[in-house]
């Protein structure tokens, strides 16, 4: 969808470059072009913290594990709208959702990825992820053709 949203406002700006329409839509094809991209973005980083925080999770100690969930407790807990059960609220969430929380409360506490350089500053995990699947399937290839490292949420 955001694709389309995204060539829709292409193919305005080309129309009013090629003078075929007013230069007026070329302005509303520049603003679709600039939202389809900072979705992207906004998913791409979401994406990205949650498939390293997978990974990053898997790899801690049980006592690491135990503090990264109590920093996600807390996160979730001092929210705007605060979530009153925080390990019901997190099983029922995807484990893309779930892992973007994790990557919060992982930076929160000063655990760095296990791969790459740093977190993404992410502030909804849960909304920005939703739909978000082409960009999930491309964080995914670019770690695995980076790093060699296949992470999946199929196990979770």
């Amino acid at each position: 969808m955001v694709f389309w949203f995204g060539m829709f406002g292409f193919l305005l700006v080309i129309g009013a470059l090629s003078e075929t329409i007013h230069w007026g839509w070329s302005i509303l094809g520049l603003t679709f072009i600039y939202s389809s991209m900072t979705l992207f973005r906004q998913r791409y980083k979401a994406a990205s913290n949650a498939i390293r925080a997978k990974y990053t999770f898997d790899l801690l100690s049980e006592s690491d594990r135990d503090e990264v969930m109590e920093s996600v407790s807390n996160l979730m807990s001092t929210a705007k709208y605060p979530v009153r059960d925080s390990e019901d609220t997190l099983n029922f969430m995807r484990p893309e959702q779930r892992y973007g929380f994790i990557a919060l409360g992982m930076s929160r506490i000063g655990i760095p990825p296990k791969i790459g350089n740093e977190w993404y500053e992410v502030h909804n995990p849960f909304s920005e992820i939703l739909g978000a699947h082409r960009e999930i399937a491309w964080v995914k290839h670019q770690i695995k053709r980076k790093y060699g490292v296949d992470v999946n949420f199929d196990n979770v």
